[in-house]
């Protein structure tokens, strides 16, 4: 009886170090989170500005309304690539902001960070589960990059 106690006590206090090294790694991955999406937002904040770059002018006929957004606009390469997705998002941005070249980069980083989230708390470990026994909620993400 004395050693049934015992090994009560033993797997309780086990479940309290797990319980708090897992909060404790919780709070690490949110805290990180966090920080480097705010350094993010002041650095796009810091050195981002309001003119276009490099090979950011093709977009500025369409953000001026001088570009129709058609089909053969949306399918036009684009340094040997085809990005209507990009450039229909680049447009609704820029009608939101009125034409505020630093809108993309905000939603970058807007973007990336939610990606990280998801990604983050679908590795979460099941509650009421040892520590070692889980496995990714989205094993086929393991090596994507940039939420592909």
């Amino acid at each position: 009886m004395a050693q049934e106690n015992l090994q009560k006590t033993d797997t309780s206090f086990q479940q309290k170090i797990q319980s708090k090294f897992q909060r404790w790694q919780t709070s690490f991955v949110w805290v990180t989170w966090a920080l480097m999406f705010l350094g993010a937002l002041g650095f796009v904040r810091h050195y981002g500005y309001n003119v276009p770059r490099w090979d950011e002018w093709h977009a500025v006929p369409a953000l001026t309304g001088n570009q129709k957004l058609d089909f053969t606009y949306l399918w036009s390469l684009h340094n040997e690539h085809r990005i209507p997705l990009p450039k229909v998002v680049l447009r609704i941005l820029g009608k939101i902001t009125h034409g505020d070249s630093r809108a993309g980069m905000y939603f970058n980083v807007i973007a990336m960070a939610g990606l990280a989230l998801v990604y983050a708390q679908s590795m979460a470990p099941p509650r009421r589960r040892p520590i070692g026994a889980w496995t990714p909620r989205f094993p086929g993400w393991r090596g994507c990059h940039d939420g592909c």
